[in-house]
């Protein structure tokens, strides 16, 4: 176990000392902030709208989960489209580009403990960028109460379910990414591979669309963004938990299986 956190130390003391890792949190806060905004506007534009027409059953519907978080979590997913691939391309290709990788794999560390800590350091930076991602909902919560101190509207139980899943679907691409820096020696083709990989798995939802029968079905479970709508609306199913699981496993086994073939050549 000291040989996997010293592994996430070292990974996330890179991410922290380098551009790429503040870039992408930059990139991320600066592009969601903006979504946000966008939204909140349109809602505030709709609720004044409804105050002018004296129309209070459709103000009264309004819902800003439904109408300004919910949306700018959607967005949220796509934004790891672009980040996931820097954040993991260089895990192990880097390793292998600065002729490290043969040294690391000389000392007593197991391809195990190796993949198991250079994942984890991923998941940290993921788990920062929901972090993020929730400073949005908590601004809202803050200058949208009336006089008793009351925040209007906001149902944090959906909220926090839905950044859980956001965070889960996030967890699921680092082990993709981290595949993709195990099977090349250049981390811009990890990255490369990662967003062509992860634009893939992201699009067999558009897919299914098309086709019918079974392999509508069969698509539709696959796309990673069928798995988190209802966690965005609030209600995580054990289905989606199961399958961000198994995805996340099987991408750390086949990483697993890559560093360990290098182990013995």
């Amino acid at each position: 176990m000291s040989k996997i956190i010293a592994i996430v130390r070292k990974e996330l003391s890179i991410h922290f000392t380098t551009v790429v890792g503040y870039a992408c949190f930059a990139g991320f806060a600066l592009l969601l902030g903006t979504m946000f905004l966008q939204y909140l506007q349109g809602f505030v534009f709709q609720s004044n709208m409804y105050l002018k027409t004296r129309n209070p059953a459709m103000l009264a519907t309004l819902n800003l989960n439904d109408l300004v978080i919910a949306p700018t979590l959607y967005n949220a997913l796509s934004l790891f489209l672009f980040i996931v691939p820097f954040l993991t391309m260089r895990l192990v290709a880097e390793e292998k580009k600065m002729k490290t990788f043969e040294l690391l794999m000389s000392v007593p560390v197991t391809p195990f403990q190796l993949v198991l800590g250079k994942y984890l350091s991923a998941v940290v930076m993921i788990l920062v960028t929901c972090l993020i991602a929730l400073i949005y909902p908590v601004l809202l919560t803050r200058f949208s109460e009336d006089g008793a101190g009351t925040a209007s509207g906001i149902e944090w139980s959906s909220v926090l379910t839905g950044v859980a899943g956001v965070f889960l679907m996030g967890a699921a691409f680092a082990a993709f990414g981290l595949f993709t820096s195990s099977v090349t020696e250049s981390p811009i083709i990890a990255a490369l591979i990662a967003f062509v990989g992860l634009l893939s798995w992201w699009m067999t939802g558009w897919v299914a669309r098309a086709a019918e029968g079974w392999q509508r079905a069969v698509l539709t479970y696959l796309s990673p963004p069928t798995h988190v709508e209802g966690a965005i609306g609030g209600l995580f199913v054990t289905e989606d938990l199961v399958f961000f699981l198994t995805s996340i496993l099987t991408w750390l086994f086949l990483s697993y299986r890559v560093v360990e073939s290098h182990r013995w050549r």
